[in-house]
């Protein structure tokens, strides 16, 4: 049925036989109200979307996607909505920065390996690929060459187990960091001796009472005469080796 159009001139609706039908002010008062109904009935409620299912920024969390399985998504009309019924998939949107903070920690850790020989990196069972890729970066000497190769060694080591190389890394730090430690407190064990004389050496023999009262005594004169005389340190030196023995 083709619904007649409103005449402009007389503000009246026209039915279906051209007969006049409503007024203006019937019109108007059978759409007093119209859309305010909920179209779903008295007993529907707007479904709001759970917390875990709203996306989230990227710079510091995980990130979930949702998506309806293709095939779902239209209706039995063809329209945009999805069925009731639909399949919603979650994935996990990768991190960049995550990712980049894991290549630059690959990349380090590929930059210690070259350091060491090849013979200390066989107990860490690397692919042969691996190992053939570390001995070509410890050939390289241009700097935008190896940095490039440091980025295929970080892709490499991702394909492997890192865990033993990490272990096998810390290890050295935490020698490294041992000897440090020994060798700021022999030497401040030598500069107290040649500051402080005997009142040093009684403190040290009281620590190590191994060691040569006058071998150590003869070393400290010797070394305080040579930097009186702007000599070369030699006996300094030969002091500070036999503080190393004792330790």
């Amino acid at each position: 049925m083709k619904r007649q159009p409103i005449d402009q001139t007389s503000n009246a609706a026209w039915d279906e036989d051209g007969d006049e039908d409503w007024d203006e002010d019937e019109l108007l008062e059978g759409l007093d109200g119209f859309g305010d109904e909920d179209p779903y009935g008295d007993d529907h409620e707007a479904e709001e979307m759970p917390d875990e299912d709203r996306e989230e920024g990227d710079d510091e969390g995980e990130m979930e996607v949702i998506w309806v399985q293709p095939g779902a998504a239209a209706g039995a009309d063809g329209d945009e909505e999805a069925d009731e019924g639909a399949e919603r998939v979650y994935a996990e949107r990768p991190n960049k920065s995550a990712l980049k903070r894991e290549m630059q920690s690959l990349q380090d850790l590929a930059e210690r390996l070259l350091e060491q020989g090849p013979e200390r990196l066989l107990p860490l069972r690397f692919s042969d690929k691996l190992m053939q890729a570390l001995a070509e970066g410890r050939r390289l000497k241009v700097a935008n060459a190896r940095r490039r190769h440091l980025r295929y060694l970080a892709r490499l080591l991702s394909q492997e187990d890192i865990n033993a190389a990490e272990q096998f890394i810390a290890e050295i730090d935490a020698r490294h960091a041992t000897n440090t430690r020994q060798f700021h407190r022999l030497e401040q064990w030598r500069d107290r001796l040649l500051q402080e004389g005997d009142a040093a050496l009684t403190e040290l023999l009281r620590e190590y009472p191994q060691a040569d009262r006058q071998l150590v005594r003869q070393l400290m004169r010797n070394a305080q005469r040579e930097q009186a005389q702007g000599k070369p340190p030699a006996s300094a030196r030969k002091l500070f080796k036999l503080l190393r023995a004792l330790g």
